[in-house]
C-alpha cells in the first residue's frame, strides 16, 4: 500500500462543501455594500414649512457667558473661572503661567473683577481675586 487517500466520493463532497460555502461567502460579501438611496417622494404641499438644519455647534458660542460679579455672585463666577482653567489645561497639557496668560487665550469671556481687584492663580490652580 503506497498511502491511504480517501474514496473519490468523499473528495467530491468535500469540494461541493466548499464550493458551497465560497458562494455564501461571496453573496454575503456583495450584498454588504452601500445600499441604493430610496426615490424621495414630491412634497404634496408646496407652501408646507420646511425644516432648517441645526448649524454646527460653536464652542465659543455655547459657553456659559461670565457676566459682572455681584459681591455673592463672585464665588460662582470664581468657581466656573476655575472650572475654564482646568479646560484650558486638558487643552493645552501644561498649566498656565499667569492669568493674563489664561484670559488671553481663554474661549469664555472674561468678567471684569471687583473694583480695585483683580484676578489671579492660586497654588491649586484656583482662580482667586487679590488686590491690585
Amino acid at each position: 500500500m503506497a498511502g491511504w487517500w480517501p474514496p473519490k466520493l468523499m473528495v467530491m463532497q468535500i469540494m461541493m462543501i466548499r464550493c458551497l460555502m465560497l458562494a455564501v461567502f461571496a453573496l454575503g460579501f456583495c450584498s454588504c455594500g452601500r445600499q441604493a438611496e430610496a426615490p424621495v417622494a414630491p412634497n404634496p404641499e408646496p407652501h408646507a414649512p420646511v425644516a432648517q438644519p441645526i448649524p454646527p455647534r460653536n464652542d465659543s458660542i455655547a459657553a456659559p457667558m461670565l457676566a459682572q460679579p455681584a459681591a455673592a455672585d463672585l464665588d460662582a463666577v470664581l468657581t466656573q473661572l476655575t472650572r475654564e482653567v482646568r479646560k484650558w489645561i486638558v487643552r493645552h497639557q501644561r498649566p498656565p503661567k499667569n492669568f493674563e496668560e489664561f484670559a488671553a487665550s481663554a474661549t469664555v469671556p472674561i468678567p471684569p473683577a471687583p473694583p480695585g481687584k483683580k484676578f489671579a492663580l492660586g497654588k491649586p490652580m484656583r482662580v482667586i481675586v487679590v488686590n491690585r
